[in-house]
């Protein structure tokens, strides 16, 4: 069984590690539309939404090599439950609020609004990222 954790961890590494190392490189390939999607939540203003622009794609670098590499897994897998909680409750907002703007989750030149199918993308990124904490920790019980 422990084996099958091992196995199923690393999917889930690879597949978020990988969606956070392309999602860096388009935002940091395009910081002024990032920094645009974040301003079009109506959360935070200039200052603080190109602060992000800059702060939120070297995070998902960074979170995203440590997921491939399994180097500090156990923080690695928090941050990437922080960081889809955050994404998730900025999305929900927005959709609740009734905004019309485009996610810029993962690439900030795509215009798509936010719909129900970007809703459930984001719960589905979340519960894999759970799922990974989950698995690492009974992973980690049974040594």
């Amino acid at each position: 069984m422990n084996k099958i954790f091992h196995h199923l961890l690393l999917i889930i590494r690879l597949i978020l590690g990988i969606i956070f190392i392309i999602s860096a490189i388009y935002k940091f390939s395009s910081p002024i539309d990032f920094a645009q999607s974040i301003l079009n939540y109506q959360v935070f203003g200039f200052f603080i939404s190109h602060l992000g622009a800059i702060i939120i794609p070297t995070l998902e670098a960074v979170v995203g090599i440590l997921l491939l590499t399994g180097f500090w897994l156990k923080e690695a897998i928090i941050l990437t439950v922080c960081l889809y909680v955050v994404f998730d409750v900025m999305v929900i907002q927005a959709y609740v609020r009734g905004l019309d703007v485009a996610c810029g989750c993962f690439n900030p030149t795509n215009q798509h609004p936010i719909d129900i199918q970007k809703l459930m993308e984001n719960f589905f990124l979340t519960a894999l990222a759970f799922g990974a904490f989950i698995l690492d920790r009974k992973i980690n019980r049974q040594q």
